[in-house]
């Protein structure tokens, strides 16, 4: 299972093994891949897509505001963009 530290830090030892034995496509040490690096890929990577998208099909543009990318999502953290859930109204609050 894996844990919330595991999670955020992207630090695992099992995987630190399977990088040793050639089995990612990325190499991943020991220094882990951290939250905010994973996050700030893929939202990068969502902004590019649209923005080539729009310049192939201008008829369909795609538009997006305030989408953060990769060295904003790294330099501020992911709970930058997160609203605190202590202050949110009790109506506001989902739990599964």
């Amino acid at each position: 299972m894996t844990s919330r530290e595991q999670l955020l830090t992207g630090k695992d030892e099992f995987v630190v093994k399977a990088g040793q034995h050639g089995l990612l496509f990325e190499k991943i040490d020991e220094r882990g891949w951290p939250i905010a690096v994973r996050v700030g890929r893929h939202t990068s990577s969502i902004a590019q897509v649209m923005e080539t998208w729009t310049e192939s099909e201008p008829a369909r543009a795609l538009a997006a505001k305030g989408v953060p990318r990769y060295q904003e999502v790294v330099k501020l953290g992911v709970g930058h963009y997160l609203h605190d859930p202590s202050k949110a109204a009790p109506g506001r609050l989902y739990f599964e």
